[in-house]
């Protein structure tokens, strides 16, 4: 319908996903294949024949959970972990180079949302869900959509391929970057 409309596609924010891990079956087939779906669609097909200049941007959207834990969704945080590796490997100078689209990413945290007030007893594995739901709301500040759409576009504008961003608390966003495997090499188990 865009094409069609302005006769071109510069901008794609690809946000597919649902949190119910009692139907995870669902939620990765919307979280995860989804999200494939429209890098797929976005990079072979649309944006790249069919952007308007030289480049083209897809924004996945993650989430803040994969920073932390959040033991009631293993699934649905698992899925937005997954959605991070896409973002860094599609956004990799291979791709890029090949087809001038950008790939970035963006991990809100909790935002005011209808989304917000959903009954977690129907979504979550754990029967102990109220614990679970008092320390999300413990450890987690509720920001606006608007703070988010706000730091959003500064990603879609001038963030570089391949790069994940955090936007939680109602603060400025903040690069997430993996530590490289010399880190790691120092975590030895005796």
């Amino acid at each position: 319908m865009a094409l069609k409309h302005f006769k071109n596609v510069d901008i794609l924010v690809n946000n597919a996903g649902v949190g119910n891990d009692r139907q995870w079956e669902r939620e990765v087939d919307i979280n995860l294949k989804g999200t494939i779906n429209g890098m797929v669609l976005g990079i072979e097909n649309y944006l790249k024949n069919h952007k308007q200049g030289n480049e083209a941007v897809i924004m996945n959207l993650s989430s803040v959970t994969v920073l932390q834990p959040l033991p009631m969704f293993p699934v649905y945080v698992g899925t937005k972990h997954a959605i991070v590796g896409l973002t860094r490997n599609w956004g990799h100078p291979l791709h890029y180079n090949r087809t001038r689209v950008r790939v970035v990413a963006i991990c809100p945290g909790v935002t005011d949302t209808p989304a917000m007030r959903a009954d977690i007893s129907k979504l979550c594995f754990n029967e102990d869900y109220q614990y679970l739901q008092q320390q999300v709301i413990e450890n987690f500040a509720v920001q606006s959509a608007d703070h988010v759409a706000n730091e959003a576009m500064k990603v879609l504008e001038k963030a570089e391929t391949g790069t994940v961003w955090v936007i939680e608390d109602s603060k400025p966003l903040y690069e997430y970057k993996a530590p490289n495997s010399e880190e790691f090499k120092k975590n030895t188990l005796v």
